[in-house]
């Protein structure tokens, strides 16, 4: 909105509608059982008594058991912040999770509102996160004043985009320098 204090702004690998995530099943399968065991294993070590003041033994033994992220956010982060369920919590977590239509007639939602240059990067060969969030791109760029681009890439994995032989040598270095070169 008016208010915001950036003059830019680049999501790496973000997804501006996680309602979507959950249609993702090759992330559901192959990446998120280890994504959800290391997250879980993090919370539960470093707030592990906040959590059981949170939740009921049902709760967390049922956030427990989740083996993807989808399931995890439903039995953990949900109730943990007294979201109504999955489909609030994740409408609430993304720029365009209230969106409702490209159609001017009724609400852009709250990426109609991004009054700053917001580039956002994903690859379409993510294993975590999933390209159909974006549905039509073409549309997303022109909601609101058309202060979102989007960039996408055939290949480079999530938050990952490796150059060279060894990619170790020049570690994040594509995408810190496309987020930097948008950012001047």
């Amino acid at each position: 909105g008016a208010q915001c204090d950036l003059d830019a702004a680049v999501a790496i690998s973000g997804a501006l509608d996680t309602r979507e995530q959950v249609k993702f099943h090759r992330s559901a399968s192959l990446w998120q059982p280890f994504i959800t065991k290391a997250l879980r294993d993090t919370l539960l070590s470093s707030f592990g008594d906040k959590i059981r003041n949170r939740l009921s033994p049902t709760e967390l033994d049922e956030s427990i058991k989740a083996a993807t992220l989808v399931d995890f956010d439903r039995t953990f982060f949900v109730p943990y912040h007294d979201f109504d369920g999955l489909e609030d919590y994740y409408s609430r977590l993304g720029a365009m999770g209230d969106f409702v239509s490209y159609d001017n007639k009724r609400s852009q939602g709250r990426i109609a509102n991004v009054s700053i240059p917001l580039l956002s990067v994903f690859s379409l060969d993510d294993p975590v996160g999933y390209w159909g969030v974006y549905r039509d791109p073409e549309k997303v760029v022109h909601t609101g004043d058309g202060n979102t681009v989007l960039l996408f890439t055939k290949r480079g994995g999530h938050v990952g985009w490796p150059l060279g032989m060894n990619p170790s040598i020049e570690a994040w270095k594509w995408m810190s320098d496309v987020a930097s070169s948008f950012a001047e």
